[in-house]
């Protein structure tokens, strides 16, 4: 496996404002955590604070994504996963963020797992499950980004 690293910190930081992009209560929205796999799984995340709801324009953004995902074939997987951090100084690692709750096939949810737990339950549920060893390496995953 190759190493990724942030490249360019200082464009890495730099933030992205919705800024003229309002009508009312109406804004876009950002993904917060993606990974598409191999045309066969979808997994979407919106990391908040503890305690901090998810704005129900989102929930309907990233379960709408998800539907239209598992309905586009017979053999795709979406999963939208909402996670928690504790309110702390300094960068949040999301791996070892708590997933609150998660939708997949149209049903939510709870969960008290880590993300990076999860995302090792969702390799091996499609190991096993699915009967698709390629999504073993889910259940393998590791800081490439810094170190």
């Amino acid at each position: 496996m190759t190493s990724r690293s942030i490249i360019n910190d200082k464009l890495f930081r730099q933030m992205h404002l919705f800024s003229g992009l309002q009508h009312g209560n109406k804004s876009p929205t950002d993904i917060d955590f993606c990974y598409e796999i191999d045309n066969t799984v979808l997994i979407l995340g919106e990391v908040k604070e503890e305690n901090k709801e998810v704005p129900t324009g989102q929930t309907l953004a990233y379960t709408r994504i998800c539907d239209a995902w598992e309905k586009s074939h017979n053999k795709k997987f979406a999963w939208y996963l909402e996670i928690q951090h504790p309110k702390q100084k300094g960068d949040i690692v999301i791996a070892d963020c708590q997933v609150v709750r998660y939708y997949y096939m149209g049903i939510w949810s709870k969960s008290n797992q880590t993300v990076q737990e999860f995302l090792g339950t969702i390799g091996n549920y499609m190991v096993s499950s699915m009967n698709n060893p390629m999504f073993r390496w889910l259940t393998q995953l590791e800081d490439k980004m810094n170190g």
